[in-house]
């Protein structure tokens, strides 16, 4: 069974705020969480931009970074491209036959560098 939901996003800068309200709302509507994020090529690259200057600001990293996955406490959603989706929308969609292609057997985690780590635990 596949179910989807279609949204928007208006504000880039609270782009993972609004993915997790919307998922929520999702799981509210079909009571399956989704697992699966449609966008268009324009959209991700915002989502990109967003999420590396926040990742750059905070000092975890220091280059531009491609999203692949939105993790949080209710699903992990893999990103999809979707070129007939409009700028700033997205789709939601739980499916039970998705498989994904080259999906990677193991997220490779760049481990944080000492000072990093000291700042991040508080050591």
């Amino acid at each position: 069974m596949v179910y989807s939901m279609r949204f928007r996003i208006e504000h880039y800068g609270l782009w993972n705020h609004v993915i997790f309200s919307k998922i929520e709302k999702f799981i509210v509507q079909f009571d399956k969480a989704p697992h699966i994020i449609l966008t268009n090529a324009a959209t991700a690259r915002q989502i990109d931009i967003a999420m590396s200057t926040e990742i750059v600001a905070e000092g975890l990293v220091n280059e531009f970074r491609e999203i692949a996955q939105f993790a949080c406490k209710l699903t992990v959603l893999d990103f999809c491209l979707d070129q007939d989706l409009d700028t700033n929308e997205f789709i939601l969609v739980y499916d039970d036959d998705a498989e994904l292609v080259d999906a990677p057997d193991e997220l490779e985690v760049e481990k944080p560098i000492p000072d990093q780590e000291k700042r991040l635990t508080g050591t």
